[in-house]
């Protein structure tokens, strides 16, 4: 297979990276050997080779979350060795991965996309949406206090994908106050055990 695409043209290579979706999801123990392959691709690529790779391999992760680590080298080697176009396509893939990620490696995940000023602002808004739905898992876990001042800055900032979107405002606006509440109440419990 790896001499075929060696020889092959770009034209050959990109349908061969879209069968390795459909393979990969009709068989998912081919997926180290799909990586492979696409990893090989990647040695002299075209950016039409390089945006195809990044697209999959969103769809890959969504088909098998076991890949995630092998993915991320990928990604984020394209995210931030591509230009603006595979940036912005390499973030959404990032995106799919934050979502099989831990919430912790999911938020530095999401926080990178947001404050990247060459992503695009639709990949922002993705980014966006799921790192609302990051900090609501990672409050319940007791552990959303900690990026508060992260994600303080990222709101403060003003990102291009809340102002286009109100609901999405509104909802980063909900889990900023809770996070704060949230706060506010451990303060006040190290207060109160203090006073003991």
């Amino acid at each position: 297979m790896k001499e075929v695409l060696n020889d092959s043209s770009n034209e050959v290579k990109i349908v061969v990276i879209w069968s390795l979706t459909e393979t990969v999801r009709i068989n998912p123990s081919l997926v180290q050997e799909t990586l492979k392959i696409l990893n090989t691709l990647l040695n002299n690529p075209s950016n039409y080779i390089e945006f195809t790779i990044t697209k999959i391999l969103g769809w890959i992760i969504q088909i098998n979350p076991n890949i995630s680590h092998d993915a991320s080298k990928i990604l984020k080697n394209l995210f931030s060795n591509s230009d603006y176009i595979i940036k912005s396509e390499s973030a959404l893939s990032l995106v799919e991965l934050g979502k099989v990620k831990p919430a912790e490696e999911a938020f530095k995940v999401f926080k990178d996309i947001l404050s990247d000023p060459y992503v695009d602002r639709y990949a922002k808004y993705e980014a966006a949406w799921n790192l609302i739905e990051i900090l609501k898992v990672m409050l319940v876990n007791k552990g959303g206090h900690k990026q508060f001042n992260e994600l303080k800055i990222i709101y403060l900032t003003k990102i291009e994908a809340f102002q286009f979107d109100e609901d999405l405002h509104t909802k980063a606006n909900t889990i900023l106050h809770k996070i704060t509440d949230h706060i506010i109440s451990l303060k006040n419990i190290r207060k109160v055990k203090i006073l003991k």
